[in-house]
């Protein structure tokens, strides 16, 4: 093994695949079997070529959990229109309880990004 076929090796994983974690899945592969006849049969050339298989370096991207913010007028809205749909009878009075309870869960633990499907 040659510090140029590492290379080849390296840079055709990076061109086959586009996903970092194939890049990082194959050439962890390749360092650990490099790294293993240096460790086992005290073989440092293998040390040498093993920087030819480095990952390039990835930016992750911050990701918000929600683009918008849930104000305390906007739960109260919805619960307002949950009381006058059981009003004008949409709604029966153990559905609205409901949804209710669901809101109000939702906002006391910030989970109501998961209702907004």
């Amino acid at each position: 093994m040659s510090q140029r076929s590492l290379t080849e090796l390296r840079k055709n994983v990076l061109d086959k695949y586009k996903s970092a974690d194939s890049h990082s899945k194959i050439l962890g592969f390749a360092t650990a079997f490099l790294r293993f006849p240096a460790t086992t049969h005290s073989q440092p050339q293998y040390h040498s070529v093993a920087p030819c298989l480095e990952r390039p370096k990835t930016v992750k991207v911050r990701k918000n959990i929600t683009d918008r913010i849930v104000t305390k007028e906007d739960i109260e809205n919805v619960l307002r229109h949950i009381k006058s749909a059981e009003e004008r009878g949409a709604i029966s009075g153990e559905h609205s309880a409901k949804l209710s309870a669901f809101v109000i869960l939702g906002a006391f633990t910030g989970q109501l990004a998961a209702f907004e499907a």
